[in-house]
C-alpha cells in the first residue's frame, strides 16, 4: 500500500514538545511584560478617580459653607463631656445630602472604598484647624477668612502612621512628631483640595514649599 497523504499531513501539523515549550515561554514573557503596564494603567485610573472625588468633595464643602455662613463642617464634634465624637465632617456632608459616600475614600490606599452603610474614620483627611499659639481648635474653615485660599490645604490624601490607612483628619502642620499626615501615594504625589476649590497633585517638597508650617513630619511618602 503507498503512503497515506492524509496521515502525513496530520503528522506534520502536530506540535512537537519543543514547540509547545517555546509557545508557553513566549506567553509567559508577554504576561510578564503586560503586568507592569496593567498596574500603571490601574494606578493612573485610580489617581484620576481620586482627583474626581476631591473635586466632588470640594464642591460639597463650598456648597455647605454657602448654606452655613461661609463655614465648612469641623473635622469632628465632641459631646458635652468631651469623651466621645458625635459627628464627623464627611458624615455630616453625606447625611445632609451634599455628597455621595462612595467619593469619601481614595481608591489607591486602604481601605480603598468607603462602606455602603455606617460611619468610618478611614476617609480623606480634612485639615483639623488649630491655633497652636492659643492652644485651641478653631470651629471651622471659613470662606473669606483665609488670606491665600489657593495655597491653603483643606482636604488631602491622608495617612495615619499607626495603621497605614486613610484617616478623616490631618493634624495641624508644624507638629514635631508623626501626626495624621498628608500621604503622597500617587507616584510620589498627594492629591490635595485647596481652600479655593481647586485640586492639585504635589510632591512632599512642593507641599513644604507652600509654607504654613507643613514639614517632613506632616507628609508621608510610601515606600516604592
Amino acid at each position: 500500500m503507498g503512503n497515506n497523504p492524509f496521515k502525513q499531513r496530520r503528522v506534520n501539523a502536530a506540535f512537537s514538545l519543543t514547540e509547545l515549550i517555546i509557545v508557553v515561554v513566549i506567553i509567559a514573557i508577554l504576561v510578564s511584560l503586560m503586568s507592569p503596564v496593567a498596574m500603571r494603567m490601574r494606578a493612573s485610573s485610580n489617581n484620576l478617580r481620586c482627583i474626581s472625588n476631591l473635586h466632588t468633595i470640594g464642591s460639597a464643602l463650598l456648597t455647605y459653607a454657602a448654606d452655613h455662613d461661609g463655614k465648612t463642617p469641623t473635622a469632628y464634634v465632641m459631646d458635652t463631656t468631651g469623651a466621645s465624637v458625635t459627628s464627623f465632617w464627611h458624615q455630616v456632608l453625606v447625611d445632609n445630602g451634599y455628597v455621595p459616600r462612595q467619593v469619601l475614600c481614595c481608591p489607591s490606599y486602604p481601605p480603598y472604598k468607603y462602606p455602603k452603610t455606617g460611619v468610618s474614620i478611614q476617609a480623606y483627611g480634612l485639615r483639623r484647624i488649630s491655633s497652636p499659639w492659643e492652644n485651641r481648635f478653631d470651629p471651622a474653615f471659613q470662606i473669606g477668612k483665609i488670606a491665600s485660599p489657593s495655597r491653603y490645604v483643606l482636604v488631602a490624601d491622608s495617612n495615619v502612621p499607626a495603621s497605614n490607612t486613610q484617616f478623616y483628619y490631618l493634624d495641624y502642620p508644624g507638629f514635631s512628631w508623626l501626626p495624621n499626615q498628608i500621604d503622597a501615594r500617587h507616584n510620589g504625589k498627594a492629591n490635595i483640595l485647596f481652600g479655593d476649590g481647586h485640586v492639585q497633585s504635589l510632591t512632599r517638597n512642593e507641599i513644604i514649599n507652600l509654607g504654613d508650617g507643613w514639614n517632613n513630619y506632616a507628609v508621608h511618602v510610601p515606600a516604592s
